[in-house]
């Protein structure tokens, strides 16, 4: 009986003991959420800052994304070309996110797309910029992050109503940085097949497979006589490249850098010839005459190759440059350009830069309104 006793207490003694180690042991950790950190936010989310205004949430579109937009677009050619550059990325996103409707307003139809290449650590690379809603931190979208950014400016563009001008920029080239020109032009010729497609695949308009090609070939060290022959080689070559790919307007865009006169460049083959023209410096006489030489050296390649002709022009704000000087100096511009609309090789458009870019903005200038008025003259004149 008592060994029963003792036998029934350890027992019991001993549950205790377990029920006990049960009732006081902690649950498990329940599992740690994955909380994103803000640089994973910045994958695919950005806070965007304008000039004015919130920071604003932009969302990088997938591939995917963008491609389910495509059957929706179709080429649209403007009879008349009235077109807006935007060399700076961050300008040319903000442009499209907020000002399309200024730009439609002022008579503008066309807007260009300018995917940019940076000379960075002995490669060229991609890349695009936000204006972060961190003030002085810019984000750099570099790569296919980049390549989305851009092709959601097409769509987007596209969809308000605006034609397509894509070419293809390059920065930071030197003969120090590049020393190879051949090596560019192999990155330049698989760059310019690839967004040939892309322009193809989103139905743009105009088509630049790069640049102002003499102008990166001078910075390389090239001149004279071996820098003619380069230029032309290079615009069969190119042209070679993306004209089986491309099935709308191939432009050549030129610079006189480099060059006696742009009439030195063979636009054979090319749809559009385009002279990029403007005022850095010193605003001084015989600039009416200048003009003018310049748009009969364009009108010499359209008769020469039988291609269209386009006119570009900027004018960089220097110290000291009032608003009435810029007025005066498009305001020739705009006149000269006119005089050509009666002549046989006449142009079929006119492009400026640009809209906010700081150096060389027209919004909100004393400009505006001539140009307005510009726009409707040379439509008036079809």
């Amino acid at each position: 009986m008592l060994k029963r006793s003792l036998l029934l207490v350890l027992t019991i003694a001993l549950l205790n003991s377990l029920f006990a180690c049960v009732s006081t042991s902690e649950p498990p950790p329940a599992p740690t959420p994955t909380v994103p950190t803000p640089e994973q936010k910045q994958e695919e989310v950005y806070y965007v800052l304008y000039r004015t205004g919130e920071p604003e949430r932009y969302i990088l579109p997938t591939f995917e994304e963008l491609e389910s937009e495509r059957d929706g677009l179709v080429r649209n050619y403007p009879s008349t070309v009235k077109g807006v550059h935007e060399p700076s990325p961050d300008y040319a996103n903000r442009l499209i996110r907020k000002r399309l409707p200024e730009l439609e307003d002022s008579g503008i139809n066309t807007f260009q797309v300018l995917p940019h290449y940076f000379y960075e650590n002995d490669e060229l690379v991609l890349r695009s910029v936000l204006t972060s809603a961190r003030p002085g931190k810019p984000v750099n979208l570099m790569g296919e992050k980049a390549e989305r950014e851009y092709i959601d400016q097409i769509v987007k563009a596209k969809k308000a109503g605006f034609a397509i001008h894509m070419s293809l920029l390059y920065f930071g080239l030197t003969d120090e940085a590049v020393p190879d020109p051949d090596a560019f032009d192999e990155f330049a010729l698989q760059q310019a097949r690839k967004w040939a497609q892309v322009a193809e695949e989103y139905q743009v308009e105009y088509y630049a497979p790069i640049d102002e090609y003499e102008n990166k070939m001078s910075k390389m060290g090239l001149s004279g006589a071996a820098l003619v022959e380069r230029v032309n080689s290079w615009n069969r070559k190119v042209l070679d490249e993306v004209r089986p790919i491309f099935k709308g307007k191939i432009i050549l865009k030129v610079s006189p850098v480099g060059l006696d006169s742009y009439s030195a460049q063979s636009a054979l083959g090319y749809d559009m010839f385009t002279i990029t023209s403007g005022v850095k410096g010193t605003f001084g006489g015989g600039f009416s005459e200048r003009i003018q030489r310049e748009f009969d050296e364009a009108q010499e390649v359209a008769e020469r190759d039988n291609v269209e002709w386009m006119a570009h022009f900027f004018v960089d704000i220097t110290e000291g440059r009032s608003e009435e000087e810029r007025v005066e100096i498009f305001n020739i511009v705009f006149e000269e350009y006119k005089k050509t609309l009666k002549e046989e090789q006449k142009p079929v458009g006119f492009t400026f830069t640009g809209w906010e870019m700081p150096s060389r903005n027209m919004r909100g200038s004393e400009v505006v309104p001539f140009l307005k008025q510009f726009f409707h003259d040379i439509d008036s004149a079809e």
